[in-house]
């Protein structure tokens, strides 16, 4: 490799290798024996020279010395010098220095350990420093502008450099005294007694860090005691004896004693008056969550009472019709009608209409939630909407003897607005049937009333009055409560639930619109449902028979395990002209679709072996190219099961009993909608996920009778996570106890898991 050869003491030589290699070459007879001193030195080759003892050599981030016995020692620099040129004789060797930054230049000199600057006269005349040479009587320095030649006895050696300073501020030396509170900027003042020698000024404060000084203006803060020291350096790392000055700078006028005192009272008087506020503030909230306590306990008590009344009236209201029902059949049986003008016949369809009133809004108040309820929004006009509350109540309308009329703005007759058509006949026929039997009117207006239009929305009051004897004021507060039927209610020994409006007035808030109650003039009751709707231009009314007739040649499969339901259903497709299978269980179902190319299906929720969304799901997975039209038919009707039909990737939900009416306006409102593709829980093959399930229900009774604790305890676990794939919750929580349970080996536990657990197997 390639070598700078440095020097030879003695009988050896000194070498700068590649990478900063530093090695020693010995000749033994015909050998050469090599050496490393050192296997990196840090930057490139710069100088070196050769003294009888020793050389002294520079890289490009160090200078060092090498002694005749091959140690290596590092000469120290300080930060902001380099080494610009080496020269040795005989007595000593000379180091050049340079500092960029402040252009300054100097000349140490070396003498085995102990070293000292010169002072060069003219040196600043040589310019830059370039390199040095040097005999045992003169000292040569090459420079950028010219060559100093120097006699070596006639350059006087400096050994300790000194520094002196002074601290001011706005012009006023501040040594031992004390100054005001705040930030202050003081200036540094500082000069050496030998200016023509190279060195750099450093200070410290309350002995910290040595820093250089650069800026002459140092900043101070606070209040306390300061120790300003200084000291000077020469490029040979020497440094003078720290000159120091003490001043002090007095505390804020918040911190002295008498302030302090003042203020410590103060505080004192504020907790106090604190402590009374909160003590006052707690006083009256307890005396507030008394009095709030008592309330919710008359609530309390008046919902229980309300709970009872309702309960005991609702018994005595449902049993009376069913009472009459029975006793018609009864003698129906015995005694067949001969026409059917029979009065018996009446009054069994009387019966029917009012237990299927007052079941169904229990049920809708079972269901109702304003965030899940299920919205069916679709075109229809707002004529439509009053015309069929009408017709839908005409034989309510005949038997009680009562003139109905239609009063509906010109400008609304032929608007078209987007919302739910079977919930607002609901509220209607609510607010009819009411009229009719409780108002004693002879005359009910059904109508609707324009507040303002545009093309885009139409903001409208749809109305019911009646002419009879009204609602008594103490009433009117609580006519939108549930359960509440009013003294006119009960004395009229009519049945109800008291529901009906709490019922409508909660649909109207999940429409966007408000149910209120006002009086006729001059007599009687006006409630009216007032709200904003968005119009949809140019649309007109669903016309049923056009969306039925759609479906004539269609193939359909009805999926209903009730043998009942299925034949009823399948009667009405082929009324419409449709060719209809239909089966009862969910694997069936199954295969049927993915055997045949179906136009639409019509899916029970609630199926033996598969239910229907997970029917959906796996033919959406299996068959994605599959157009049929999927519709979930259940008896739910909550807005939960209608996000999960919809995430199953079904297109539509009908609440059964299915109708033409309905069917039409579902099949209207899912056209052009595509539906959702199903989670990848959706997709999980759920025959193989009950066969999993039954394994792991079997494996967990055996641990249970093994009494093998542990395997039990891994075995719910798994079996938690297949509950919660097979949407299970009530197996999950089970499966956690039975976790629990086996865990702390309680025996009264895991057997009452264990036995719940077996509901859940294979049958």
């Amino acid at each position: 490799q390639e070598m700078k050869i440095l020097g030879e003491l003695g009988d050896t030589f000194y070498a700068l290798g590649q990478d900063g290699l530093l090695l020693s070459l010995t000749n033994k007879g015909e050998v050469w024996r090599f050496d490393e001193i050192r296997k990196s030195l840090p930057g490139s080759y710069r100088h070196s020279a050769v003294r009888p003892n020793e050389i002294i050599l520079s890289v490009e981030d160090g200078l060092y010395r090498i002694s005749n016995t091959g140690e290596l020692s590092e000469i120290p620099i300080q930060e902001g010098w380099e080494v610009r040129g080496v020269a040795a004789n005989d007595a000593a060797a000379y180091v050049s220095w340079y500092n960029a930054e402040g252009d300054q230049h100097g000349i140490s000199v070396y003498k085995g350990d102990k070293t000292h600057m010169l002072a060069v006269p003219y040196l600043d005349r040589c310019g830059e420093p370039i390199d040095l040479i040097s005999n045992n009587t003169h000292l040569g320095v090459i420079g950028e502008n010219g060559v100093g030649w120097f006699v070596l006895d006639e350059m006087e050696p400096v050994y300790v450099p000194d520094v002196e300073f002074d601290l001011f501020m706005e012009e006023e030396p501040v040594a031992d005294r004390t100054i005001k509170s705040g930030m202050h900027f003081i200036d540094l003042q500082a000069q050496s007694n030998r200016p023509e020698v190279p060195s750099q000024v450093q200070y410290r404060i309350n002995e910290g860090r040595w820093q250089d000084l650069k800026d002459p203006s140092l900043p101070f803060a606070g209040h306390g005691e300061f120790v300003v020291e200084m000291r000077a350096i020469h490029p040979n790392g020497m440094s003078s004896e720290s000159r120091r000055i003490q001043f002090g700078i007095a505390p804020p006028w918040y911190l002295n004693p008498v302030y302090q005192g003042v203020m410590f009272v103060l505080i004192l008087f504020l907790f106090w008056g604190v402590y009374m506020l909160r003590h006052a503030q707690l006083k009256k909230r307890n005396l507030w969550l008394e009095d709030e306590v008592r309330k919710a306990t008359r609530e309390l008590e008046a919902a229980n009472a309300a709970r009872i009344n309702f309960l005991a009236g609702l018994s005595h209201d449902i049993r009376n019709p069913l009472n009459g029902v029975l006793m018609i059949a009864e003698t129906l049986t015995r005694d067949p009608p001969r026409s059917g003008d029979d009065s018996r016949l009446k009054d069994l369809t009387e019966f029917g209409i009012i237990v299927d009133r007052m079941l169904g809004e229990i049920l809708d108040f079972s269901a109702i939630d304003q965030a899940n309820l299920p919205m069916a929004l679709i075109p229809v006009s707002i004529s439509d909407i009053l015309s069929s509350s009408v017709q839908q109540n005409q034989f309510n309308i005949q038997k009680a003897l009562v003139n109905i009329s239609l009063a509906i703005d010109p400008e609304l007759k032929e608007v078209v607005i987007k919302t739910d058509r079977n919930w607002m006949i609901k509220i209607l026929t609510n607010l009819i049937v009411n009229a009719l039997e409780y108002s004693d009117s002879e005359r009910v207006e059904v109508g609707a009333k324009c507040h303002r239009l545009s093309p885009e929305y139409v903001e409208l009051e749809i109305f019911v009055k009646d002419w009879g004897k009204g609602i008594d004021d103490a009433e009117k507060a609580f006519v939108f409560e549930r359960f509440y039927r009013g003294e006119s209610g009960i004395d009229s020994g009519k049945h109800g639930t008291g529901l009906g409006l709490s019922i409508c007035q909660d649909v109207a808030h999940a429409m966007g619109a408000h149910l209120a109650l006002a009086d006729n003039d001059p007599s009687g009751c006006h409630f009216f449902l007032k709200g904003r709707f968005a119009r949809v231009a140019g649309a007109t009314e669903l016309d049923q028979d056009a969306v039925l007739s759609q479906l004539r040649g269609k193939k359909v499969l009805i999926v209903d395990d009730l043998a009942y339901n299925r034949r009823s259903i399948v009667d009405f497709f082929k009324t419409m002209g449709c060719d209809c299978d239909d089966c009862e269980n969910g694997r069936e179902a199954l295969q049927m679709l993915g055997d045949n190319s179906y136009d639409l299906a019509l899916l029970d929720w609630d199926l033996p072996g598969l239910m229907g969304p997970e029917i959906a799901a796996i033919h959406r997975h299996k068959h994605p190219e599959d157009k049929v039209t999927i519709i979930a038919l259940t008896a739910y009707t909550d807005g939960e099961k209608l996000r999960e039909s919809e995430q199953a990737g079904m297109n539509g939900y009908i609440s059964k009993p299915l109708t033409a009416s309905r069917l039409a306006y579902a099949l209207a409102n899912i056209e052009d909608k595509q539906p959702q593709s199903p989670s990848a829980m959706d997709t999980v093959d759920s025959e193989e996920l009950n066969e999993e399930i039954y394994k792991h229900i079997a494996d967990c009774v055996e641990y249970g009778q093994q009494s093998e604790w542990e395997n039990l305890r891994r075995c719910a676990h798994r079996l938690t996570t297949l509950a919660l794939m097979r949407n299970n919750p009530a197996m999950q929580q089970v499966c956690r106890d039975l976790q629990v349970s086996a865990q702390a080996g309680n025996l009264e536990e895991i057997h009452i898991g264990i036995a719940e657990l077996q509901q859940w197997g294979r049958g």
